[in-house]
């Protein structure tokens, strides 16, 4: 099932010059998972060189995901037009509240307020930027806005790149209990960049971690001992581990949602 990046596309190109190779595993029918370090600022190109065209573009995310790599993201397409030539989408942000408490009707209402407001016709996308709340609000968001649009997931925790962005389930909480109202909507890319895991607690880093090591030790003996072996550098980042790591982990969820 999984698979690494061909060296076709200007995408590829410039991101392996930048950090070296894209690992990339195919999910359900056209959706996928790209992995490196710096991917964030690679998005735009990658976008291209899979054929998606939006005419608007509206990144979801919380306030704090939002003021850390928000802009970064804005500026990347910018750079894309520039370098390439091709006009790209209009771009619009939406930041919310960041928590837990905000996984509900009110904001998941407002993002669609928000985009009716600025006349987002059926040939908008969204992107996702954040945790597993932003994941799951913005993907329900895209599953029923106008019937449906399409959704790239940019998880920036370990949970949501190893676990919540894969497999396209998107909710949110409502009065009776946790995630009781959603849809399965699967994103078109979900782009995976460990550098931007630097800005995690060793907790929350932790906890993402936990689910491949879950993986390994059910699925994948050689994965629990590259984490067994290097588990002081794997809870310090180092890129190139944590792409072996996601990689490895990613695509045995990918496998399991596939069944």
């Amino acid at each position: 099932l999984r698979m690494t990046a061909s060296a076709d596309g200007a995408a590829a190109k410039r991101a392996r010059k930048a950090s070296g190779e894209v690992k990339q595993i195919p999910v359900i029918g056209d959706s996928r998972v790209l992995i490196a370090p710096d991917i964030l600022e690679d998005i735009p190109w990658h976008i291209h060189d899979a054929g998606l065209k939006f005419g608007t573009l509206v990144i979801v995310s919380d306030k704090t995901v939002d003021g850390l790599y928000g802009q970064r993201i804005f500026d990347a397409f910018k750079l894309h037009a520039t370098e390439t030539g091709v006009a790209g989408p209009r771009l619009l942000r939406f930041a919310f509240a960041a928590g837990e408490a905000s996984k509900n009707r009110e904001t998941k209402g407002a993002i669609e307020d928000f985009m009716l407001g600025h006349q987002c016709t059926r040939d908008s996308a969204i992107l996702a930027l954040g945790g597993g709340v932003v994941g799951d609000l913005a993907g329900f968001t895209a599953a029923t806005y106008m019937r449906g649009i399409p959704v790239i997931q940019v998880p920036t925790s370990t949970m949501a790149m190893i676990d919540s962005s894969v497999g396209g389930k998107t909710a949110l909480n409502v009065p009776a209990g946790k995630n009781l109202v959603g849809a399965f909507h699967q994103p078109q890319i979900i782009f995976a960049d460990p550098k931007v895991l630097n800005t995690l607690s060793q907790r929350e880093v932790a906890e993402g971690l936990a689910e491949a090591i879950k993986m390994g030790v059910i699925r994948d003996a050689d994965l629990f001992k590259l984490m067994v072996a290097n588990a002081e550098k794997i809870m310090a980042l180092d890129p190139a581990l944590m792409q072996e790591v996601l990689y490895k982990a990613v695509g045995h969820k990918a496998e399991i949602v596939a069944i």
